[in-house]
């Protein structure tokens, strides 16, 4: 569970990424762009306690609330390469 509404990057979903967990993730741009594309995450309202708490239930009982996410940075700001980053500054 990573409920943070203050990041601009998440490493722990990054980290969870990298041992294919199961992520119930806050449901801000940041969290989607960290995400990407991957199968078995749950995104919450981070303004709802209750939305959390349904979702983590749900998780707890194995009920079926992890899915694929898709998410495609469209931004003409991105960089695909530490090189790109370089070259633009």
């Amino acid at each position: 569970m990573f409920p943070s509404k203050l990041e601009t990057w998440g490493l722990p979903i990054s980290e969870a990424k990298e041992f294919n967990l199961p992520m119930i993730v806050a449901d801000l741009p940041y969290a989607h762009e960290t995400v990407g594309t991957y199968n078995g995450v749950c995104f919450f309202d981070v303004n709802d306690a209750n939305d959390l708490k349904v979702k983590m239930k749900k998780a707890i009982l194995k009920e079926d609330v992890f899915s694929l996410a898709t998410y495609k940075n469209t931004s003409p700001n991105v960089c695909k390469s530490w090189n790109e980053v370089i070259t633009k500054l």
